[in-house]
C-alpha cells in the first residue's frame, strides 16, 4: 500500500488537493513506521471503517478511480482488509 499512497500523495500535491493530501500523508506516516502491526484488532476495524468512508468513491468522485489508478488500488486494499477482518 505504501507505493500507492506515495503515488497518490504526489498526484494530490500536484493538483493542490491539500485536504486529501493530509489524509494520505497521515496514512503514509503510520504505515511507513510499521505502526499498523501494533494496533489492536478492534481499533484496526474502526480505522478501516473510517478509511472506507474517507476513501469512498462518492468522496473522491472527481478523481481517477479505475482499478489501475493509485486511488483505485488503495480503495480495493482497504475494502479487502475490512472484509477479511469482519468475517
Amino acid at each position: 500500500m505504501l507505493q500507492h499512497l506515495d503515488q497518490l500523495a504526489h498526484q494530490l500535491l500536484d493538483a493542490r488537493q491539500y485536504s486529501r493530501l493530509k489524509l494520505v500523508t497521515e496514512l503514509l506516516a503510520t504505515f511507513s513506521q510499521g505502526a499498523w502491526s501494533q494496533v489492536d484488532e478492534d481499533v484496526k476495524k474502526k480505522i478501516l471503517e473510517q478509511l472506507q468512508q474517507d476513501f469512498h468513491t462518492r468522496a473522491w468522485d472527481d478523481w481517477e478511480w479505475s482499478e489501475d489508478s493509485s486511488y483505485g488500488r488503495i480503495h480495493a486494499l482497504i475494502a479487502a482488509e475490512h472484509k477479511a477482518m469482519t468475517r
